[in-house]
């Protein structure tokens, strides 16, 4: 089983949840009301944050949007003036998600997916597409959620899986084009394993990805800068990425938990 790693944001955890479902003696409970309190997340009519379902692509989709730097599910005015038409047949303006969903499409931080033979393609839930859909209710594996951060956060490139590279670990469920999104996910301690089992193919839980997303904020931070050449407004938002120095700062002693299988 892969356990993601809370990074502890004790400063909200002692506040009162908004959510009915969770509690301050969760591993996670500090991490989701830090991604509330940012506005990242926010609380349905019913407010219960289900910790253990999977989280569905559409949601996925704004909460990684938000991490890196764009807040998108309160939309500006230039947004609801860009994103008129659907991106994708299946995600319709009524879709909470759609302005990030725009987005992310716009900016390839996100994939539909491709026809089959036969020029369809069915969603989880048994619609059938005949123009690549994006699927907003499909859940999203461990290891592609993780494989998304990794590369927009620049820490693990497509370019970088396709060289060689020293391989450490012995995974049991990590296909080989996955394999160095996996280590370096071990590497910046992200997950944890038992074992072997990395949990790849796993459907990634609400908690998990709360867990995920809030270790993913301390790599990736927004900042204001000076930008007098691409834009006429002198302030624009960028992301500031850090990459070895998270490494240096945020992980000094990276150990090895006794679990941990090694290759020789």
């Amino acid at each position: 089983i892969l356990s993601v790693i809370s990074i502890g944001w004790t400063n909200v955890s002692a506040w009162e949840s908004p959510y009915i479902d969770i509690n301050s003696s969760e591993s996670y409970y500090s991490d989701v009301l830090y991604l509330f309190e940012k506005g990242i997340i926010s609380v349905p009519a019913d407010k219960k944050f289900r910790p253990n379902d999977p989280i569905l692509r559409d949601e996925f989709t704004s909460i990684m949007t938000n991490i890196f730097c764009k807040k998108c599910l309160q939309p500006t005015a230039e947004d609801v003036i860009k994103y008129v038409d659907p991106p994708f047949e299946d995600v319709t303006a009524s879709n909470p998600n759609f302005y990030c969903i725009s987005y992310a499409k716009e900016n390839k931080i996100i994939q539909w997916y491709p026809l089959d033979v036969n020029g369809k393609y069915t969603c989880n839930d048994g619609s059938i597409h005949t123009t690549s859909p994006f699927c907003p209710g499909n859940s999203i594996t461990k290891i592609e959620a993780i494989s998304i951060f990794l590369e927009k956060s620049n820490l693990w490139t497509k370019q970088q899986n396709a060289q060689q590279f020293q391989k450490k670990y012995v995974f049991d469920d990590v296909d080989e084009s996955y394999y160095g999104y996996a280590q370096k996910a071990i590497d910046l301690k992200l997950t944890t394993l038992i074992w072997s089992h990395f949990g790849a193919k796993e459907w990634l839980s609400r908690k998990e990805f709360a867990l995920l997303s809030t270790k993913m904020l301390a790599m990736n931070t927004c900042e204001v800068m000076q930008d007098t050449i691409d834009s006429p407004s002198p302030i624009t938002l960028k992301s500031v990425q850090l990459t070895q120095s998270v490494e240096r700062i945020l992980w000094k002693s990276p150990t090895q938990p006794r679990s941990f299988s090694i290759v020789s």
